[in-house]
């Protein structure tokens, strides 16, 4: 019985020993060699986390008995982090920076505990993408522009969340650069790219684009973004002569079939070779492009030949249709005619309906001594007559002032909106008779060009909004406002100027004016009284302003007045309100020379694309000596608008309304014969 006591006794102590050594708790629980066994902490750096996006790590330990219970001994945790007692570090952490140094305690199951070393826990910001524009490439040209961001850990895989980049660029993952050439002339939307840092924390960007320019000719493949609605165009310019006295004016309306044809239309010219009437465009013979940047080409064909141009529109209105525009005559050979203009969408239902109501106009042109020219009014009509015409007019410092009492005839419109219409005016021994012919946009807004001969008038072309009688008080003009006007000082020198005003609704306005003629740029206050004729709307300033005299219109395209001036130069121009912010936003602009004041003044059109401090795109340049047609010329630049309009476009002084910006074509003081350029979206 001993011996089978003895045999027990020590079987039992060798199973418990082996079941002890199987369940590992030698390593952790026993002693070895009589030595107890203490806990100690392994963690020994922790993961940095982003700002807005949850963060979770384990701190660890070995030795001593499980399980750990965890604490914070010293140091401050990031806002919105804590630590759990089994070790787990986790939250969504508010605010970037760096956290430490942080001692974390651990104590095991016999309260034996041990500290770690001085840790600390970096919380990157968040990863912004601030690409926020993409220069415009050009087919066939090599492509690099590199991607930024910044947040996060600094260091980004890049990829392309959505959209598709144009055929023959790629973008390299790590560096962000997109790079390549491109083979395809489009516009590339809806590009939205990642960027994730080594802790897998994301920026995205906003949608971007990137227009791809083709090199020479005519963009195209958008021709039905167009529609098939008529449009109306005014064209102001010279032909080309020895001595550059030749104005000219062409005016018309064609109508497009949204794939690339004209299914009809009509033209006047007026030039001193005469007048030519009513010409139908021959719809087999004329054609037009247009591309996904809203550049296009226009070929018009008549009985008396064909011209070519390039045209530019701005932002689709609510109905997805382009409203207005900007067009030029090309002259790629030297010898033709140059000028550029206007073009609008007709209204289809008021074609018909022709003249109606009461108007203000402004219309300007050329004389023909090469003076400039200037004629501002109001007229009312009704039945096929024109009824209480008044008007002022200033042709190169020769006046005539405040007549009244005027009337006219004009007849009823064609399939084309197309009419025509003579004014008579005497009255204090002046007179004043002018022929036209004219183009109706819609109810508001009528085209007009003069048809007699240019020894008898100015050649001359402008437009007539509708306005309101009720209006005609000086309350009216209680509000901020820019004009911009062209003349021509003695010795063919032109003249441009950019003016904004603040009216007080009684009879007193203040402002600044900014002159640029033949290169030379100057600015002065303007300080203004004035008072509002309640029968015509004549406005009737005094002191350092822009023009003498004025016609009130009723709000039409933000149009709030029309000014004509009593000097030499015959400035005239529009006056215009302004937004509330007159900062532009950003989108696509069609851009355009205003007027020509002489041969000599270069004339562009083209689509700019605005961002908050930089524009790019293309234009189209024609030019009086050569290169005579530049086409699809890549331009980017800065521009700086402040609230109250003011600033610079392209490095030259600029003023803004909110949605129409106008520059002085200066060229850094080297350009003898600027212009005004408009930029409208």
């Amino acid at each position: 019985m001993k011996r089978s006591s003895f045999i027990l006794t020590s079987f039992c102590v060798v199973s418990l020993s082996f079941l002890m050594t199987a369940c590992g708790g030698s390593s952790s629980n026993n002693n070895s060699g009589g030595t107890k066994s203490t806990p100690s902490v392994t963690t020994s750096s922790m993961p940095a986390g982003n700002v807005g996006i949850a963060y979770s790590a384990t701190l660890e330990a070995s030795g001593g008995t499980a399980p750990y219970k965890w604490s914070l001994k010293s140091g401050t945790l990031p806002t919105g982090i804590s630590l759990s007692a089994d070790g787990t570090v986790s939250g969504t952490p508010s605010a970037a920076g760096t956290a430490g140094p942080l001692v974390f305690e651990v104590t095991d199951a016999n309260s034996d505990s041990a500290n770690s070393g001085s840790l600390s826990l970096k919380v990157d910001s968040v990863v912004q993408v601030t690409t926020t524009t993409l220069p415009s490439g050009t087919q066939g040209t090599a492509y690099n522009v590199s991607l930024a961001a910044t947040g996060g850990s600094g260091v980004y895989t890049w990829s392309l969340k959505s959209g598709s980049l144009p055929s023959g660029l790629s973008l390299n993952s790590s560096t962000g650069a997109i790079t390549g050439t491109p083979t395809t002339a489009n516009v590339f939307n809806g590009l939205v790219f990642q960027a994730t840092d080594a802790d897998t924390a994301t920026g995205i960007s906003a949608p971007l684009s990137m227009q791809v320019y083709n090199t020479t000719g005519c963009s195209s493949g958008a021709e039905s973004n167009l529609g098939s609605q008529p449009y109306a165009f005014l064209i102001k310019g010279f032909g080309t002569t020895s001595t550059y006295l030749s104005p000219m004016t062409l005016m018309g309306s064609f109508t497009p079939d949204g794939n690339g044809g004209i299914t009809g239309g009509e033209e006047d010219m007026n030039s001193p070779s005469g007048a030519q009437s009513a010409l139908s465009i021959v719809p087999s013979s004329s054609s037009y492009s247009l591309g996904p940047d809203n550049n296009g080409c226009l070929i018009l064909t008549t009985s008396a030949g064909t011209i070519n141009l390039h045209f530019s529109v701005s932002t689709p209105n609510g109905s997805n249709a382009f409203t207005q525009g900007h067009i030029m005559l090309d002259n790629s050979s030297g010898t033709a005619a140059r000028g550029s203009g206007i073009l609008r969408l007709q209204d289809s239902s008021a074609l018909a309906t022709g003249l109606s109501g009461m108007y203000a106009f402004l219309f300007t042109g050329t004389d023909g001594g090469s003076g400039n020219f200037g004629v501002a009014g109001s007229f009312t009509a009704g039945g096929g007559n024109f009824t209480n015409l008044a008007l002022d007019a200033d042709d190169a410092g020769t006046l005539i002032t405040n007549l009244t009492g005027g009337n006219g005839t004009y007849s009823s419109t064609d399939t084309y909106g197309r009419g025509t219409a003579s004014f008579t005016a005497t009255n204090g021994g002046y007179n004043y008779n002018l022929g036209t012919v004219y183009y109706v946009i819609n109810s508001t807004e009528v085209l007009f060009a003069s048809s007699d001969p240019l020894a008898t008038n100015p050649i001359c072309g402008g437009r007539a909004f509708a306005t309101d009688s009720t209006l005609f008080t000086a309350s009216y003009l209680q509000n901020n406002y820019v004009a911009h006007g062209t003349g021509l000082t003695a010795g063919d020198v032109p003249e441009v100027v950019l003016m904004t005003v603040s009216f007080d609704g009684v009879n007193t306005g203040s402002g600044s004016v900014t002159q640029d003629q033949g290169g030379t740029v100057r600015t002065w206050p303007a300080n203004v009284n004035y008072s509002v004729d309640a029968g015509t709307g004549r406005i009737a300033f005094t002191g350092s302003f822009i023009a003498p005299v004025g016609y009130v219109v009723a709000g039409v395209d933000g149009i709030s007045a029309v000014l004509v001036a009593n000097d030499y130069p015959a400035t005239a121009t529009t006056l215009e309100v302004q937004q509330a912010s007159s900062v532009p936003t950003a989108g696509t602009y069609s851009i355009g020379s205003d007027v020509d004041a002489d041969y000599l003044t270069a004339n562009q059109v083209g689509t700019f694309i605005l961002s908050s401090a930089s524009f790019s795109g293309t234009e189209n340049v024609s030019n009086p000596v050569s290169p005579f047609l530049v086409e699809n010329q890549y331009v980017s630049s800065s521009l700086s608008i402040a609230t109250n309009g003011t600033g610079t476009f392209w490095g030259n002084p600029a003023l803004s309304t909110g949605s129409v910006i106008y520059f002085i074509n200066e060229g850094g003081g080297t350009n003898t014969h600027p212009a005004i350029i408009s930029v409208t979206k």
